[in-house]
Parts: structure tokens; C-alpha cells; sequence
């Protein structure tokens, strides 16, 4: 668990962006993101979230939880690999990024390219499945924790 008042000292005026991992894949901690997001909203930074290993594991909402960036990852939750999506809140999160590369209009000119569309279509079904399975995978992976 982050130290918040570690976070509160390290996190001022000058810090443009704070990102965290939501959940550590090999010790499963998860951070308290919404909170460390109110730390970096207060000071005026913005807030990213590398969330490939909460989806599917916890409910994930990123507008609830104060992300204004976070990103997954599809073959974490099941789906294909080499897919992996970026979440990018509307105003000043969204302003922010420029096109390392220039192309078509797809994905509001952030990205050039062929949308990888089985892949998209893949990942929309495992969010799906993940989804609809949440609660029973929470039980199963408290009830193998709580056996260790």
C-alpha cells in the first residue's frame, strides 16, 4: 500500500504528472488510486494509472476512480495479445497529448494506422466475459489468499 503522506510530501506545484501501478502482478497490491489522484488534482498535476493488472480482478471505473490518463492491457484479462487500450479524459488530459506520428483522422488524430479490428472485437468480448465473471473471480481469489 503507497504511503499517502509520502505522497502528499513528494507531489507539489512543479509536478506535472503523477502515474502509479494500480495492482503489482506479482505481489497483487493495489494502490489507492483515487486517492493519490485527489493528491495530484489538488497540486495540479494530472493523473495516470497503469491498470493492465486491475481489469478483471477489481471494478474498474475511470472516471471514479480520478484517472486522467490509464491504460490496459487485453491478454491480461484474457483477451488477445498485442492489443491494449488507453484511456484519455476529455479537457486539459486530452489537450496535453500530441501524435508522435501524423495519419489518418481515426482515434481523434492522436494515431496514424489500420485499426487491428479482430483484436478490438477480441478484447470487447473478454471485457465482456470479464465483466460478467467479476464477482465469482474476486471470491475465488480471496478464497485461495485467505488458504495461503
Amino acid at each position: 500500500m503507497a504511503n499517502l503522506e509520502a505522497a502528499h510530501n513528494v507531489i507539489d506545484e512543479n509536478t506535472a504528472l503523477v502515474t502509479v501501478q494500480g495492482a503489482n502482478n506479482e505481489v497483487g497490491v493495489l494502490q489507492p488510486a483515487w486517492e493519490i489522484s485527489e493528491i495530484a488534482h489538488a497540486k495540479g498535476a494530472l493523473f495516470h494509472c497503469d491498470a493492465a493488472q486491475l481489469l478483471g480482478k477489481v471494478p474498474v471505473s475511470c472516471g471514479n476512480l480520478g484517472f486522467d490518463y490509464a491504460f490496459f492491457s487485453g491478454h491480461k484479462m484474457y483477451g488477445p495479445k498485442g492489443i491494449g487500450m488507453l484511456f484519455v479524459r476529455k479537457g486539459v488530459a486530452r489537450n496535453m497529448l500530441k501524435p508522435l506520428f501524423r495519419g489518418g483522422a481515426q482515434e481523434g488524430a492522436l494515431r496514424p494506422g489500420i485499426l487491428n479490428v479482430p483484436g478490438i472485437v477480441g478484447v470487447g468480448e473478454a471485457s465482456r466475459l470479464a465483466r460478467r465473471r467479476l464477482s465469482e473471480d474476486i471470491q475465488k481469489i480471496g478464497q485461495a489468499l485467505s488458504a495461503k
